[in-house]
């Protein structure tokens, strides 16, 4: 088997015909050039852009299948952006071309990292008090409210009212009392008073 650039060959003999040997001809793995081979050497920035790097200003150097490499053009420093991280190219040049980011990404120890926002709880400052518990409340029956009247005076209400309706039975009993001794007086006449009637009415 023989190997070139940029393509390789494989010879496969069967026996000792020469007219039975294959040639296989396998073409090298071809990158795919990024959207950003387009921009050649001309500026641009990433938005957003890149987390711990102070200037927002590069150029396209290279790229693989999985990788691009850019430079920074004031510092120099070149970084490797993973192709997934990459997005759209701005039409619009005025002041420079915006490469789009589909991620934030932040630099460090050497690389580019999705940017994760953490959440930092301030810590309690010595002595100060703990916050309230929020208490979960729960809902009652409604009270209804019921007027109570003092003792002293539910007590005399007590007299008084039954003082009326003693009244009221002695008067029933004088009166019953009375008229029934009005009319047995009247029943009961004397002899001598019906003798006198009629002496006088002769």
């Amino acid at each position: 088997m023989t190997r070139g650039s940029p393509e390789s060959l494989l010879c496969v003999s069967f026996g000792q015909r020469p007219e039975a040997t294959i040639v296989f001809r396998a073409m090298s793995s071809l990158v795919v050039p990024p959207p950003l081979a387009t921009l050649r050497n001309r500026p641009f920035s990433f938005y957003p852009a890149i987390l711990n790097i102070e200037h927002n200003k590069w150029q396209y150097r290279k790229a693989t299948w999985s990788d691009v490499l850019v430079v920074n053009s004031r510092t120099g420093q070149e970084i490797w952006i993973p192709r997934r991280f990459l997005g759209e190219i701005s039409r619009i040049e005025d002041p420079m071309v915006i490469v789009g980011l589909l991620r934030e990404l932040e630099y460090k120890q050497g690389a580019v990292w999705p940017y994760q926002r953490r959440v930092i709880e301030m810590p309690m400052a010595v002595g100060a008090a703990l916050p309230p518990v929020p208490v979960r409340r729960e809902r009652r029956a409604p009270v209804v409210g019921i007027r109570l009247e003092p003792k002293s005076e539910s007590h005399l209400f007590r007299i008084i009212g039954g003082a009326l309706v003693l009244g009221i039975v002695v008067a029933y009993v004088l009166v019953n009392f009375y008229r029934e001794s009005i009319g047995g007086a009247s029943n009961r006449r004397p002899p001598h008073s019906e003798a006198t009637w009629r002496t006088h009415g002769r």
